[in-house]
């Protein structure tokens, strides 16, 4: 059991523990950090089957149930619908206090774009609209190396889909950049509808990956 506050990390596709480590600098050593991993492969679930988001939600939950101090779930990417999704779910058993959301379409105009509705073409799809690190997309034989689990994390969204989506108890603080192609500053500011509580928005200047530059900045809105 642990009483200490936490913010845990949702990566983007492809994205690791050490992803947000350049926010981890600024903050402040008594705010326990938890990085979570998307360990798809690990599970006997039907690769066509709609139950894979679901099992990945179970998983996640599973890690968190035992904490009891207060949460901040910050989701980059397609890590914010998952972070939404486990806000979802976890609302009767885990203390989430604010769901920071970064550079994601929210999720029902997420479904709709149909970035995520094939294996095949994701991966190119997110390439051409700047959803990897320059670091990575420019350079031919990083990229080649990240591709198979850039497109293992983002099939945990291809399945995605709700008749309804449901509010969150807890804030939401959207954080998005003024040359972000997969996440325009209109499209995050109707994450306002998916909250019963507050609602932020914060824009930077950047791309899709704006926190590594910004990095201090991002930090000081985070806790």
């Amino acid at each position: 059991m642990n009483e200490q506050n936490a913010l845990v990390f949702f990566p983007y596709a492809g994205g690791s523990a050490s992803s947000f480590d350049i926010l981890k600098k600024h903050l402040s050593e008594e705010v326990r950090i938890i990085s979570v991993s998307y360990s798809v492969s690990e599970f006997s679930v039907s690769k066509s089957s709609t139950d894979f988001f679901s099992v990945l939600l179970e998983n996640l939950k599973n890690q968190l149930k035992e904490f009891e101090g207060k949460l901040t779930f910050f989701g980059h990417s397609i890590g914010a619908i998952i972070a939404y999704e486990l806000a979802i779910l976890g609302c009767n058993h885990l203390n989430i206090q604010r769901l920071i959301v970064s550079a994601c379409k929210p999720p029902g105009l997420l479904v709709k774009s149909k970035i995520f509705n094939s294996e095949d073409d994701a991966f190119e799809k997110i390439t051409r609209l700047g959803g990897l690190p320059q670091m990575v997309s420019s350079d031919p034989i990083r990229l080649k190396k990240v591709k198979h689990k850039v497109t293992r994390d983002l099939r945990v969204l291809i399945y995605y889909a709700r008749m309804t989506y449901p509010k969150v108890n807890c804030e939401i603080h959207a954080l998005s950049a003024k040359d972000d192609f997969l996440a325009s500053e209109n499209e995050m500011k109707i994450w306002s509808n998916y909250t019963n509580k507050g609602f932020r928005k914060t824009t930077f200047d950047g791309n899709h990956f704006y926190f590594r530059d910004k990095s201090k900045e991002v930090a000081k809105l985070i806790l």
